[in-house]
This record gives structure tokens, sequence and C-alpha cells, in this order.
């Protein structure tokens, strides 16, 4: 959100065609058989070569556009020039095989990337009739997107303005970074074109719950209305900030006992591998959720009579899925550094991702994450070397 917006269009567009987001079924409603093999990149490729040699901000009809690429290259779609073997079914299950159903096919797919897909693209802009889409004009920004020309530089985007009593307004050329931070650390108040947010206590306890740091709001607001923060409003962020954690509630299994001597034995036990727990009072451990089941077994398998519920967490995901995400977690936030770029990973969220796994897939999530790192590195210094041979 932080890049230009023609850098962030350029992204976008390069991401959709990459892509195997399919306007035929998707959009369409068109059936073909999933054992088909065909390529969706290369229709959408030659379709916004097809409207990037098209004058800007000049109004085509729809009809116009189909017509024309039907009678320019018909094969658009199907290279090979057969229309029979996708068999290709509409919504109803009706059959649009041969060339006599080309718009159907081929004419939808136009309709539907150029009307939806460049549109929500910023590619286009489209004309109604009849609450209908019916015309379109390619934008002079999407025409230099599309054919890879250089774009002038954004305008200067308004700055966030923040008013002493701790309403924010939002003016419309804001940078859509400062758009969407403000909404995680203040509440909305007004839509009009103009967006007013307010700053409350609640707000920026939910920012710190999120992971955002006191110094990361501060350093925020200051950067964002470029200048340092009203005296009242710097005073009342310190002190919900030293509110923040006072109270805390959390959920946890307890590992209890009779007496402190049981309890003391359990640790000393190597069958047992105790992991690492907080003792809550002289007969009671809190032990970690991601350890919970684990650890039942190995207390029963020991010998000493466990008894009692175990209330498992339920975190939605498996074990499995849970290290999948960690080290996507470790690694993005690994990579952000090598690359030098932002990420917005808190350190409080990859914690709680930890405390839900046991300590050795956790430490096999750490490990895969390190190995991915080093395997990048490796490939960046093999780029550059290669760079400085040419």
């Amino acid at each position: 959100m932080q890049l230009a917006a023609s850098e962030r269009l350029r992204r976008l567009v390069a991401g959709w065609l990459a892509s195997d987001w399919d306007e035929l079924t998707a959009v369409c409603g068109l059936r073909i058989p999933t054992s088909f093999r065909r390529d969706i990149r290369h229709g959408k490729q030659l379709l916004q070569q097809f409207v990037g040699q098209l004058p800007a901000e000049t109004w085509f009809s729809f009809a116009g556009l189909i017509a024309a690429i039907q009678q320019a290259d018909p094969d658009f779609l199907r290279p090979d020039g057969n229309f029979e073997s996708w068999s290709i079914t509409d919504r109803s299950g009706r059959p649009l095989n041969g060339f006599q159903h080309w718009n159907e096919v081929e004419g939808q797919l136009i309709d539907a990337v150029v009307g939806e897909s460049l549109r929500w693209l910023g590619i286009i802009d489209i004309g109604l009739a009849s609450d209908r889409p019916d015309s379109f004009r390619l934008t002079a920004r999407g025409r230099a997107v599309l054919q890879n020309q250089a774009l002038p530089p954004d305008p200067p985007a308004e700055r966030l303005v923040l008013l002493p009593n701790f309403e924010v307004v939002v003016p419309p050329n804001c940078s859509l970074y400062g758009r969407f931070q403000i909404s995680r650390i203040a509440e909305q108040i007004s839509s009009n074109e103009t967006v007013l947010f307010r700053l409350t206590r609640r707000s920026v306890h939910a920012a710190f719950g999120r992971g955002i740091g006191a110094a990361e709001l501060v350093s925020f607001l200051e950067d964002q209305t470029g200048r340092e923060l009203p005296q009242n409003i710097a005073a009342t962020l310190r002190e919900w900030s030293a509110e923040y954690g006072r109270v805390r509630l959390r959920r946890v299994a307890l590992l209890e006992a009779d007496d402190a001597t049981t309890l003391e034995r359990i640790r000393r036990d190597k069958r047992v591998r105790l992991p690492d727990v907080e003792q809550i009072g002289s007969h009671a451990w809190a032990v970690p959720d991601g350890e919970v089941t684990a650890l039942a077994e190995r207390v029963r398998l020991a010998g000493y009579g466990l008894a009692g519920d175990i209330i498992e967490p339920k975190p939605g995901l498996s074990e499995r899925d849970l290290a999948t995400i960690l080290t996507a977690l470790e690694f993005y936030t690994e990579a952000g550094a090598v690359l030098g770029l932002e990420n917005d990973v808190s350190a409080s969220l990859r914690r709680r991702v930890v405390r839900l796994l046991p300590e050795r897939i956790a430490n096999r999530a750490f490990r895969l994450s390190a190995e991915a790192i080093a395997q990048l590195r490796a490939q960046l210094a093999e780029h550059r070397r290669e760079g400085q041979n040419e």
C-alpha cells in the first residue's frame, strides 16, 4: 500500500495475468470438464493486448469490440481452431460446442474480462445503458500499464488531520496506507467523501491487542499528519498504553495434585518430560495449550493415576496447518528483513501461534523457515554475481 499507484496497478495486472482466475467459469458460469487441460492465461494475455492497442479516453461499445476480435482473431482462445473438443455447457447443461456458439463462449469471455476484470483492476471505465454495462473506455493510466510505458509520478498524498478532540480527518486523496492504518487504531464515525475517525480508549487498546506498539502508533500519527501530536493526545495515549495489560484473561490447562511433593516427583520424572509450566500456587501448574494432550498421555503412562476432564484447545486448525502457518510467518518476517521490505506480522501474533503448538513442532517450523531463508540468501547472492558478470 505504500507503493506508487502506478506500481500497484502494474503488480495487480501482472498478478491477474499470471493467475488461474477463470472468467469463463467464475463470471460467465460456463462448465468445462475439470479433466480438460487448457491454458487459462493465454486468452487473458491476448485480450489485454487487444485492449491495450485502443486509444485512451475513447468510448467503444462492448458489441463492437467483440465483433472486431471475432473478425481479426477468432481463434484467440483456442489457437488450434478446434471448437468441438472442449465439451462446454452453459448453466443449464446446454452444449456450446462449435463455432456457431462463438459469441456465447469467446464473446462472453471478452465481455467478462473487459467489463469485469479490467474494470476491477482500474484499467477501464464503463458506461451504462439501462443500468447495464454498454460501453467502455481505456484510461490513460491503464493504456500505459498495458503497454508497459512510463507513468507520471503520483500527486502528493494529502495528510491526515488530527484534531485536539481526538478526531482524525481522512481526506479523499489520503494514501491507501494511511487510510488502512487509521482504520486499525481508530473508530470510523462518518463516511462522506472526507472520512472521519476518532481515537478512543477501546480502539487504541484493540490496536495494542493486534500487536501495534504505542511507539509505532505515535510514529504513524506523526508521520501521516506531518507534525507532533497535540500534548493532550500524547498524554492520553501514554495513559491508555500504561493501562493496557494490567488485567489479563487467558485460557489455561491446570495440572493439579493434592500435595506439592507429587508435583515435584512429576517434574523430576524423565518419563513425563515436563514442558515449561507456570506455577499457580503450591499445588498446580499452568500447562501450555499445545502440550496438554501429549503431557496427559505421558503422565498416565508414568502411572500417576491422572484423573479429571482434559479440555483440549480447539484452534480450528490442525497441528500441521498451524506449523505451516508458523513457518510462513517466520519466513515472511525474515524475508522482509533480507529484502528491505516492511511487514506487518506482529510478534504477538507469532507468539500466539507458537503457544498452540508442541515445542518440538514449533522448533521444526523455525528450522524449516531458517533453511528457506538460507536458500533465499544464496539465490540473491547468485543473482548479484550474475549481474556483475554481465
